[in-house]
């Protein structure tokens, strides 16, 4: 299946799940995180405002501030993706995604390492994940080839799917968190 085709096919399926699950999902997803080395490990943590048909990572956030770590959000600017730091104050800004205020500090290469939560459509057991089509992720982690970083994707269990179609240049993620019948964190 393509890229296009899938996407729209994820989308469709993911319109179909209540509202409420993706939010008790991200309530699920702390505890895929509990006596997760990674999770420990970093205390510089790059996330994501949740979208629409995506988990909700309002839990994550909070408990990343609630642990004292170092949360970084992304901004849109074109066809540009940069990380700003978050205590919880933000606006809506490009695509209608929430972002932290531009007046915040940015990401520089002293707050590495540090754990990148990566949004996707879908994933697959070796890591690929099928993002919204912009390459934003994709063009971000690529320039990140002189720090240490290890990628968390996190998704609904129905978003795992056997076989991601990817293409040179879209990057994997390291692990993958997602809740079936208990928490899953897989190491890829």
């Amino acid at each position: 299946m393509t890229k296009p085709a899938l996407r729209g096919s994820m989308q469709n399926l993911l319109r179909t799940i209540p509202p409420e699950t993706f939010h008790h999902e991200g309530l699920a997803l702390i505890e895929s995180l509990t006596g997760l080395p990674a999770w420990n490990q970093y205390q510089t943590v790059l996330l994501f405002f949740s979208m629409d048909l995506e988990i909700d990572t309002g839990p994550l956030f909070e408990s990343a501030l609630s642990l004292g770590k170092n949360v970084f959000m992304p901004k849109i600017s074109g066809s540009t993706m940069e990380f700003y730091r978050c205590t919880g104050e933000w606006k809506i800004g490009t695509y209608g995604i929430r972002e932290p205020y531009p007046a915040a500090e940015p990401l520089t290469p002293a707050d590495f390492p540090a754990l990148i939560f990566v949004p996707g459509l879908a994933f697959d057991l070796r890591g690929r994940r099928l993002g919204r089509g912009k390459g934003f992720y994709d063009r971000f982690l690529a320039g990140l080839d002189s720090v240490p970083f290890c990628t968390a994707g996190v998704c609904l269990h129905c978003q795992v799917l056997p076989s991601v179609p990817s293409d040179p240049w879209d990057y994997s993620v390291d692990l993958l968190l997602y809740h079936k019948d208990k928490p899953e964190a897989l190491h890829l």
